[in-house]
């Protein structure tokens, strides 16, 4: 699960990301979308097929698809 907050007023798209040492990041899922002052949780499944690597591990990231000022917090819940 993910959680998302963000203080933008506006309309703002966020892509969920796995980082890949040696590939282009994939992306996981459709961009969400976030409209106003508020905090949304998202809950993703099957992400076990992105562990790759050494260590068999998944590295995700939160891409915020908006070149904005105003900050965001994510939280990761496993």
């Amino acid at each position: 699960m993910v959680d998302v907050s963000q203080i933008d007023y506006g309309l703002v798209f966020y892509q969920l990301k796995e980082y890949d040492e040696t590939n282009t990041d994939d992306s996981i899922g459709s961009p969400i979308s976030v409209s106003g002052k508020k905090s949304i949780n998202l809950t993703y499944r099957d992400l076990s097929r992105y562990c790759d690597g050494d260590n068999g591990l998944a590295e995700f990231y939160m891409e915020k698809l908006a070149h904005t000022s105003s900050g965001y917090l994510v939280a990761f819940y496993d």
